[in-house]
């Protein structure tokens, strides 16, 4: 199989029998010959894992939903990698590392993954979400406030429609030639208005309750509901940890060197840190390229390729001459 590097011309020989294809979204590194000068290992520790975390504290969210939504992107990015090192193994490949208390830690990529998918799972998130829309948690009061008049603009046009529906059906109702037997059916058609003219009218007081509210009793609203998102945030926040530690130890070992026509692998087996890299950091460009390489046969490939190249020289420095 081949793999170009589409805009850097370089073409690679994929020569291990392990291959794995990946099907991987978005994306190669922009400056990818400043990744592969780096070593591998460190790398990967210096890279930033918990970068949607991190905007949990730097972003300014208008709403609950919004929040919890950047957390799932965190822990989509968290599974993308696992996806990417089992694809590249396999997931009953083990993978031991060294905790922050100093305990040795040892599990398939399999058992990491639903680590990390049980950490925020989608029903967990379905519900959180659900929660603060009907307990009707706050979390831009500002943005709350410049929003609500818009809805109750809304809210009044909605009442006013009804009650001229309400008008029709209520004057067809005392009509004197409206035939005893349409009168119930006229009735009945009444309710579902009268529902939902209340419920409009219960959504217009509940915001403008809201709108009354300071800033200190909005907080004290949602307290509860904040800490639960804070406990959520803090174990995706160990699996960002745990990720860190697994892409580490993984790599360790290994070489990525850029010479000066290429990419060599060394040390046996290889993730493939552009891909890694590249979901990572998040650098979006055209393509990802995956590259799992068997060393000896390719240090071979590479000196056949040097050996053509010199003998080409050789015959074009001796047509010169003649």
């Amino acid at each position: 199989a081949r793999a170009v590097l589409d805009g850097v011309g370089f073409i690679g020989q994929i020569l291990n029998k392990r291959f794995v294809p990946v099907q991987l979204n978005a994306v190669m590194l922009c400056g990818f010959n400043q990744i592969l000068q780096h070593d591998a290992a460190d790398l990967l520790k210096e890279t930033d894992y918990g970068m949607h975390l991190h905007d949990l504290g730097s972003k300014q969210f208008h709403t609950y939903e919004q929040k919890i939504e950047t957390m799932s992107k965190q822990q989509e990015q968290i599974l993308e990698l696992y996806e990417v090192l089992i694809a590249a193994e396999n997931g009953h490949f083990v993978v031991s590392y060294t905790d922050a208390e100093g305990n040795e830690v040892s599990q398939t990529l399999l058992a990491y993954f639903y680590g990390a998918e049980a950490a925020f799972g989608e029903t967990t998130q379905e519900e959180l979400i659900e929660e603060a829309d009907v307990c009707g948690y706050i979390l831009d009061l500002d943005y709350y406030r410049r929003e609500a008049d818009n809805r109750l603009s809304i809210l009044d046009g909605m009442i006013a429609n009804v009650d001229r529906q309400l008008a029709k059906l209520d004057a067809m109702l005392h009509a004197p030639e409206t035939d005893e037997l349409w009168k119930p059916a006229i009735q009945e058609a009444m309710v579902p208005l009268y529902v939902q003219k209340a419920d409009c009218l219960a959504e217009q007081a509940e915001i403008n309750a809201n709108k009354a509210l300071s800033e200190e009793q909005n907080a004290e609203n949602n307290a509860e509901f904040d800490a639960k998102l804070d406990s959520y945030a803090a174990s995706l926040q160990e699996q960002v940890d745990i990720l860190q530690a697994v892409c580490v130890q993984y790599m360790a070992g290994e070489t990525i060197v850029s010479n000066e026509n290429g990419v060599s692998f060394s040390g046996g087996v290889n993730i493939l840190l552009a891909v890694i890299a590249g979901l990572v950091i998040g650098l979006f460009c055209a393509v990802v390229v995956v590259y799992i390489m068997d060393a000896r046969k390719f240090r071979k490939a590479k000196a056949a390729a040097l050996a053509s190249e010199q003998e080409e020289a050789g015959e074009t420095d001796q047509k010169g001459s003649e």
